[in-house]
């Protein structure tokens, strides 16, 4: 009796001192990533600022490390952070790999394909690159991905200075980076057909199950108070002045 007793409370003391643990999250701090990272540190970026605000409401404690995979789609997997923001758009299926849960719907996304403006009848649809090469950045997952090349690039930045440039004629670009880099570079692109259109999730490793429920619970309190849109608002309209 004695020898239970001792083992429900090591298992006890074991499962609280597990949900105790902060939780990880990635901050990338490369300018060239904005506006989901930046090296702002009063605007680190519109998926920290998502994480960090949700993570605060939900009362769960909570670190930020410079994960060494430089994203969080891989950093996750490597096991460098806890948690991140995807879509599962961006999965073949819409399926995420099963060792993880999401949480509640966060907000819209949406990708496009983007040229120049006189390739435009090149691209009439998101069918048109299948078997093509296509300009992408490296470690991001997209919707469909296996259909056509990719052609990596270090960032939208530079995806977006390859289009200029001639390196590629076609690249899949988010609404918002697309918006932040085409009105601070010189940069003639044009956004063409819809690509992909899902909704950002946070996307939690299984040993922190135990969360889901008040990280969800905290992303209907900041829906409704406004705070996530004037998150989106401060990144979509550069209001921060990246």
């Amino acid at each position: 009796m004695m020898r239970l007793k001792v083992l429900l409370t090591a298992l006890l003391i074991s499962a609280f001192t597990e949900a105790a643990d902060p939780m990880r999250y990635g901050i990338v701090g490369q300018k060239n990533w904005a506006p989901y990272f930046t090296q702002n540190e009063k605007h680190p970026g519109l998926f920290v600022e998502i994480l960090e605000s949700v993570l605060k409401e939900a009362k769960i404690p909570a670190i930020p490390v410079r994960a060494l995979s430089h994203t969080s789609p891989i950093a996750i997997d490597a096991g460098e952070v806890d948690v991140d923001i995807i879509s599962p758009s961006w999965f073949k299926n819409n399926k995420i790999p099963s060792e993880y849960i999401i949480s509640a719907r966060i907000m819209p996304i949406v990708e496009y394909l983007v040229f120049r403006p006189e390739d435009e009848g090149k691209w009439p649809n998101k069918t048109s690159i299948v078997n093509q090469s296509v300009g992408v950045v490296e470690n991001y997952l997209y919707h469909d991905e296996k259909s056509y090349i990719r052609q990596d690039f270090e960032s939208e930045k530079a995806l977006l200075l390859g289009l200029r440039d001639r390196k590629i004629d076609v690249a899949i670009v988010g609404e918002l980076p697309f918006n932040h880099w085409t009105s601070k570079l010189d940069i003639n692109v044009k956004i063409g057909p819809l690509h992909s259109r899902g909704y950002l999730h946070i996307r939690i490793s299984k040993d922190y199950l135990n969360h889901l429920k008040s990280i969800n619970r905290a992303i209907v309190a900041l829906q409704e108070s406004g705070e996530i849109s004037r998150i989106f608002e401060t990144y979509n309209a550069n209001k921060a002045n990246l």
